[in-house]
């Protein structure tokens, strides 16, 4: 890897570290949070949040 490469990487690492991702929306903090649209793990699909 290109040591330019490997700079650019770490600084975003190390940023990303560093700044908190605020805000966080209440929801979440509250864990209320839905999944909605094509959900896939693996070979399994589904449609999520669509009421049937």
């Amino acid at each position: 890897m290109r040591r330019s490469y490997r700079d650019i990487i770490h600084t975003a690492y190390e940023t990303a570290a560093t700044i908190p991702a605020d805000p966080v929306p209440q929801a979440f903090k509250d864990r209320q949070f839905e999944i909605r649209g094509v959900v896939k793990a693996g070979t399994d699909e589904r449609d999520r949040g669509v009421g049937g």
